[in-house]
């Protein structure tokens, strides 16, 4: 079941408060996956994003692996293996297909892992949007909250 946040709930640190980054893993090594990579790149240099520990993928293209490693990006091997290995991170799934995304969900929140919310700085969130946890909203997205009330209405 996703749970909602007000937009206004996601907060920059301050120098009064600054926050250690949170560490977060990337599910998926492909083209979704490295856009997600962007998003939470560009989260860091805004001050607001997480520590990327690198990428899991179950079966990376032998080009992806290479992609990765172009950008510095840790691969991190099998989801399998980092549930077995380091269960105490956030995750990013960054898979476009659903039911591959509602399996791997259920997957890693039975092993106790917590999904990131990730919001590219350039975004346009309206007021009273709410974005579900573990949403990837990318660079000049708009999402706006249109609540229709019967027809017609607005």
């Amino acid at each position: 079941m996703a749970r909602f946040q007000p937009w206004s709930s996601f907060t920059a640190p301050t120098p009064e408060t600054p926050a250690m980054p949170e560490k977060v893993v990337v599910v998926g090594a492909s083209g979704f996956g490295r856009e997600t990579l962007d998003t939470l790149e560009a989260m860091l240099r805004a001050g607001r994003g997480p520590e990327v520990v690198g990428v899991v993928d179950d079966a990376p293209s032998v080009d992806n692996l290479a992609r990765l490693a172009a950008r510095d990006t840790r691969y991190l091997g099998t989801v399998n293996d980092w549930i077995a290995a380091d269960s105490d991170k956030s995750f990013v799934l960054a898979i476009g297909s659903p039911d591959i995304r509602h399996r791997l969900a259920e997957q890693l929140e039975s092993a106790g892992m917590r999904a990131f919310t990730a919001i590219h700085p350039s975004a346009t969130i309206g007021r009273n949007s709410r974005i579900a946890e573990g949403t990837v909203v990318s660079a000049r997205a708009v999402i706006w909250l249109i609540r229709f009330e019967g027809v017609g209405g607005v």
